[in-house]
């Protein structure tokens, strides 16, 4: 939703702003940067929230978002 909003170079900005000043683990960082790629290229598709949710939980199911397994 936020690089539909904002758009693609904003959206970029924003969210590793966030990853340099909330620092993570190193995988957990990887994680966070490869989904919000995933998700920034659904939401140049455009779309309501409620499509682009949609997207983003097909895009979990179908594995193409990183998740961390449980310790």
């Amino acid at each position: 939703m936020l690089s539909r909003d904002v758009g693609i170079i904003a959206a970029i900005k924003i969210t590793m702003a966030h990853e340099d000043t909330q620092p993570n683990p190193l995988g957990e960082r990887e994680m966070d940067e490869h989904n919000n790629r995933v998700g920034m290229k659904l939401g140049l598709m455009g779309g309501t929230d409620i499509q682009l949710s949609e997207q983003s939980y097909s895009a979990l199911k179908g594995q193409q978002l990183k998740v961390l397994e449980k310790k």
